[in-house]
């Protein structure tokens, strides 16, 4: 294998010195390979050697051609290096359209910065980039990397199709001590890695040629959907912890090692936890207690320094900073429950709105997220212990309805997490408008959140100030446009409450003579339609399911009545329901139109996205229906 780390060494220098190099024209490539595609990798090799279980050597070459703008993503050259990660080499070459030399770049002239995510306060890493400029279309890079590992918990997957990406030609090598077999998994395909016995070792080699593009389908997961083949050595080690993954159950083993010697509260912060939970009569609330003084006392920030990615810093260090990232929140949150005599996991995640469950049945490292599991009864309490706003017990879209890994003393068990449900996603809104005779009016608005809705109004709305919340309600909720406004913010026990008073100088959308032409409602109740795809192949993800209900109250001036009332209608399709009516007082001058609108899951099957979007579409088209009232 140390022969194959010298040629590709060698081709590197190579490279550096390049010229021109004819089989990167073009017009070689294959038009079945431009279809959907924004760039073409013309030829790309993996080898990874791997020399001992926490030890690795990885080296890339990569030839892509970028036919248009819309692949300029592949023009950025991105790695890291942190105390596991060194970036050894690094040669950029590129070439025209016709293969004729343009500029080379090595590592000293990639631009550094720190690792940071916006959030990081403790960091020891640094990421190196080059964004390549380009005059002219289509254009061809060859990058080579070389990367040393010193710790590692798994592989690069290797992603068969890609999105608007074409492969000539891919080769994936694996060099391995025969002591640690490779584990492989297919997801969407059936490829068959061809296996080399060695003396010192076997190599494995997955070779993909003329994969298409497939198109970009708006609000897909790709990489649960495409074919795509999962990799992790069956042994593994990281900073001296030594794992397995021939199991679940080992894998929660080496974690639970990781936290070892996280539990050090002080005395004087368990007396403070004791006296907290001594309020409480029930388990439920002093849980509930002890998640509300997390959430008021301390703050998510992201830690990476040395094994920091992995291993959660003690809970007397989260004491005394007052922040913490998932892991090092999630583990203080553990410790105060057990102050209070509350037996809770740790909680290893795939996090992401977008996010299918982790193969049960192919342990792996395939989290990125840790939260806090708490058994209570027959009850499961799950808290996210990052967020300041998110409701107790309540997950949300980022991590519900999915696989995660308990780490309890005796090992890593999978259990499934919450499915989505709409009820838990509730917006209701009650409205009262007051016409003025020059139909001027004063509007009053209930808004009541539940879930995802009060997470958003919590992160997204409430940080405002009074200009940004008015542009806020024009732009993200599609108010119809008003001259002044009050906005109050309220709370309940499992919901947010917002009021609001709008002054409008002209309430009607339009008016013709003495008719006068008004929205059923005053804000948006779905205001996109879905993308037009004829045969959809991905399914299509929703933020979440919820219920959306929404009573206006419009009241008349004196001497006004209804000319034409907008049309009852019931529309359903398979995951969603919608339904809208208007009720008419004479006497009372009042017109009511209440509408509701349900969906019931957030993953459409692509099999069933025409009639969703259809669906979809009779609910905008009812909302933009006009109630026309008239002088009497």
């Amino acid at each position: 294998m140390k022969t194959l780390i010298q040629i590709w060494s060698i081709l590197i220098c190579g490279f550096v010195q390049a010229q021109n190099l004819p089989a990167l024209n073009v017009s070689l490539i294959p038009d079945s390979l431009k279809r959907n595609a924004n760039s073409v990798t013309r030829q790309e090799h993996i080898i990874i050697d791997v020399l001992e279980k926490g030890k690795a050597t990885i080296t890339t070459h990569r030839e892509i051609t970028v036919l248009n703008p819309a692949g300029e993503d592949q023009l950025l050259f991105n790695d890291y290096e942190d105390n596991f990660r060194k970036l050894d080499a690094v040669a950029i070459t590129v070439y025209d359209a016709n293969g004729n030399f343009l500029e080379k770049y090595a590592k000293k002239q990639l631009e550094q910065v720190r690792h940071d995510d916006g959030f990081s306060l403790v960091n020891d890493g640094k990421i190196f980039y080059l964004k390549i400029p380009v005059s002219q279309y289509p254009v061809t890079v060859v990058y080579h990397a070389v990367v040393k590992l010193i710790g590692f918990l798994d592989f690069q997957d290797i992603a068969v199709t890609r999105v608007e990406e074409s492969i000539e030609n891919l080769q994936y090598t694996i060099h391995t001590p025969e002591t640690n077999p490779i584990r492989y998994k297919n997801i969407n395909c059936n490829f068959i890695p061809g296996i080399q016995k060695e003396l010192n070792g076997n190599t494995y080699i997955w070779k993909v040629q003329n994969q298409k593009a497939v198109p970009y389908e708006k609000n897909s997961s790709a990489r649960n959907a495409l074919p795509r083949i999962i990799l992790t050595p069956t042994y593994f080690e990281m900073d001296g912890y030594r794992g397995e993954f021939s199991n679940w159950l080992l894998y929660g083993n080496w974690y639970h090692q990781l936290c070892s010697g996280s539990n050090d509260l002080k005395e004087k912060e368990k007396e403070t936890i004791l006296e907290i939970a001594g309020k409480a009569t029930t388990d439920l609330e002093k849980i509930k207690l002890l998640y509300n003084y997390l959430q008021q006392n301390f703050r998510y920030v992201s830690i990476q320094l040395g094994i920091g990615g992995y291993k959660p810093f003690p809970a007397s260090f989260v004491q005394k900073n007052k922040y913490g990232d998932c892991k090092a929140l999630s583990n203080y949150m553990q410790n105060i429950l057990q102050v209070a005599g509350i037996t809770s996991f740790q909680a290893l995640i795939n996090a992401g709105n977008k996010q299918q469950a982790v193969e049960a049945d192919f342990p792996n490292h395939s989290f990125n997220h840790v939260i806090l599991c708490v058994p209570n009864n027959k009850d499961t309490v799950w808290l996210e212990c990052t967020s300041a706003v998110a409701p107790f017990g309540v997950l949300g879209a980022f991590t519900e309805n999915r696989n995660a890994l308990l780490i309890t003393p005796t090992g890593g068990r999978l259990v499934a997490t919450p499915a989505s449900r709409a009820v838990d996603n509730m917006i209701a809104t009650k409205n009262q408008i007051i016409i003025d005779a020059d139909f001027s009016a004063k509007a009053s608005f209930l808004f009541r959140y539940s879930g995802e809705f009060a997470r958003d109004m919590n992160q997204h709305f409430w940080n405002l100030n009074t200009n940004e919340q008015q542009s806020y309600l024009l732009q993200q909720m599609g108010f119809k446009p008003f001259e002044n406004s009050v906005i109050e913010k309220g709370l309940s026990a499992e919901t947010s409450i917002t009021k609001m008073q709008l002054d409008y100088a002209k309430i009607q959308d339009f008016n013709a003579g003495t008719k006068y032409f008004l929205s059923p409602h005053l804000f948006t109740v779905w205001k996109s339609p879905l993308p037009l795809q004829k045969e959809r192949t991905t399914d299509y993800f929703f933020n979440h399911p919820f219920i959306e209900t929404d009573t206006s109250v419009y009241r008349l001036p004196s001497g006004y009545t209804i000319d034409n009332a907008m049309p009852s209608v019931q529309y359903k399709c398979t995951n969603a329901a919608f339904e809208t009516k208007l009720l008419f007082d004479n006497n009372a001058k009042t017109i009511t139109v209440i509408t509701t609108l349900q969906l019931y899951r957030h993953r459409i099957p692509a099999n069933l996205y025409a009639e969703t979007k259809a669906f979809f579409d009779q609910v905008i088209a009812a909302c933009n229906q006009k109630i026309v009232v008239k002088k009497e």
